[in-house]
């Protein structure tokens, strides 16, 4: 059991980080796009 669990917490941190990255980083240079261009 306790071996299950950091081993299910890591998938999952896993699966967010290789999920979120692109959205991530995607999200935050949009957001600074549109900014610098409203300021």
């Amino acid at each position: 059991m306790p071996e299950r669990k950091p081993t299910k917490m890591i998938n999952k941190t896993e699966l967010k980080s290789k999920s979120r990255p692109m959205t991530c980083l995607k999200e935050p240079t949009v957001v600074g796009r549109k900014l610098r261009s409203e300021n």
